[in-house]
């Protein structure tokens, strides 16, 4: 049953799955709408990565609404662009600008860190040795494919696209040799180009590797991060789904982003930013 409490800080709804509270006053009616929203990015995102042990993504969730103020101070961010973060497997922040008005953007960024979130939960301590490059490749490629679920044009795979179709083979390499860990995300003028990296990374293995790509790269991604929450390593895990090594796999990749430079339909066709051609 839901409660409302808006305006004392603390809970203002709460289902089966999602609590969500706030720093100010916010209606039931707009918590629940937003609660909503994120069980059906959820849903997709468990969707999508076919966990093949549903256990570990069950317990509530508590999404945080929070002023524009608290969120800058919370996020470190006071642009108005950021759309929500986690901060590991049961808590999600969101600006109270998210309530009420429904965007492409702000579902893919929901979609991309609840991602995030069910591999906080998948995972546990394990999730310190997976790449960050795969972590945030997967959640990018997840987070941009979602809105066209929800009838949204999502105009940040044209975006991101434009970035990646000019991508040279130098800096795709300077990324895979720096960007390893969370901390990197921190390192200037690394953190948007190695996520955007990722999810290249992410839909060359699903489009391109070993010729004809694998069809199932996400699940297969999702089902090695779940692996290192049972002690296996994460190199194991990858060699094992893919039938080849990580450190093969990035460098096959390097040598399709080296044979595509200045060749963006070669390089984007068939991936989810394949949009970026045709607003080119």
């Amino acid at each position: 049953m839901p409660i409302n409490r808006a305006g004392n800080g603390g809970e203002v709804y709460r289902d089966d799955f999602v609590r969500v509270v706030s720093d100010e006053q916010v209606s039931t009616a707009d918590a629940k709408q937003l609660a909503q929203r994120i069980e059906r990015a959820w849903d997709y995102d468990v969707k999508v990565q076919k966990w093949k042990n549903p256990a570990p993504l069950q317990g509530p969730l508590t999404v945080e609404v929070l002023s524009p103020e608290g969120f800058a101070r919370a996020s470190g961010d006071s642009s108005g662009a950021v759309g929500g973060f986690c901060t590991g497997p049961n808590l999600f922040v969101v600006p109270d600008r998210v309530l009420g008005e429904k965007t492409a953007l702000d579902e893919d960024t929901i979609a991309h860190e609840l991602t995030h979130v069910q591999d906080f939960r998948q995972a546990g301590p394990g999730q310190r040795s997976v790449p960050i490059l795969i972590e945030e490749g997967k959640a990018y490629v997840n987070g941009d494919r979602y809105p066209a679920t929800e009838h949204l044009d999502n105009r940040q795979t044209s975006q991101v696209g434009r970035v990646l179709a000019g991508m040279t083979a130098r800096a795709a390499a300077s990324v895979l040799s720096r960007f390893k860990s969370a901390a990197d995300e921190a390192t200037p003028g690394l953190g948007f180009l190695g996520e955007v990296t990722g999810a290249l990374f992410v839909e060359y293995l699903r489009t391109r590797l070993h010729g004809t790509g694998v069809h199932d790269a996400v699940p297969k991604l999702a089902q090695a991060v779940a692996q290192t929450g049972q002690g296996h390593s994460f190199g194991a895990a990858f060699s094992s789904a893919f039938k080849v090594t990580l450190a093969q796999a990035e460098h096959d990749f390097l040598n399709y982003v080296e044979r595509t430079e200045g060749n963006p339909s070669a390089r984007l066709q068939g991936t989810v930013y394949e949009s970026a051609l045709q607003a080119a």
